[in-house]
């Protein structure tokens, strides 16, 4: 019996303790990193896409078919059009390269015809 009480008080502990550390680390500070956020659009595209990007970082706009091949390199401009009217219908992927010519997304872009 004396080992039954025993456990279930140290298990009452355990469980305070742990909610006490729980609510103690939610109002440490949070250093965690902030990634840019991209947005190609309108996707699907029909005639051309758009790229947000917040903080400029983007210099340049690759982009790829389905199987890999380089189709289209752009330079990228504030709120310029980036036209896809004479690529064929079908899924492409869209890298965002940034000043030093490192990769720092990609995302897919689908293009259709009217």
């Amino acid at each position: 019996m004396k080992k039954i009480i025993l456990l279930t008080f140290l298990f009452f502990i355990s469980f305070a303790a742990s909610a006490q550390l729980a609510q103690n680390t939610s109002e440490a500070p949070s250093f965690r990193f902030h990634k840019p956020t991209f947005k190609v659009y309108p996707n699907p595209a029909v005639e051309y896409f758009q790229l947000k990007d917040e903080s400029e970082s983007v210099s340049q706009i690759n982009i790829y078919n389905i199987v890999g091949k380089k189709v289209k390199s752009f330079e990228v401009d504030n709120e310029k059009k980036y036209y896809v009217d004479r690529f064929p219908k079908g899924m492409y992927l869209v890298q965002l390269l940034g000043h030093d010519n490192k990769i720092i997304a990609t995302q897919r872009l689908n293009v259709k015809r009217p």
